[in-house]
């Protein structure tokens, strides 16, 4: 299935997020981060991944994902983050985020994405 048909029918298939908070602090170690931006990092990577749970994206469907997520105001604004949010990186660590929650936990260690900001 396409990853374009996959992210249609993903959401109605399964409307009980499969990505968690709990989940999140088990592969994410965001100390570094001040409080404003750890939250909003938090947020973001819970509902990336929980939007594309099982579905495979190669580099092209992350550039144009990641684009378009940047273009929408509205998604923005909802969300409340900035368009620098919405980057390739971001859909890498959330794809690494999830290999950990699809139970490659052998491969992933714990507390893997280490996030680094401005205190």
């Amino acid at each position: 299935m396409s990853s374009s048909t996959q992210l249609l029918v993903k959401p109605i298939l399964g409307l009980q997020p499969k990505y968690s908070e709990e989940d999140y602090n088990l592969v994410v170690d965001d100390e570094d981060l001040d409080p404003n931006t750890r939250e909003m990092v938090k947020r973001i990577i819970i509902w990336l991944a929980n939007l594309l749970y099982k579905i495979e994206l190669d580099d092209t469907d992350k550039k144009l994902l990641s684009k378009s997520f940047r273009r929408n105001r509205k998604l923005r604004k909802q969300l409340e983050v900035e368009k620098f949010v919405f980057t390739v990186e971001w859909m890498n660590m959330v794809e690494k985020a999830l290999e950990y929650k699809y139970g490659d936990q052998e491969k992933i260690e714990s507390k893997t994405l280490k996030l680094v900001g401005k205190s």
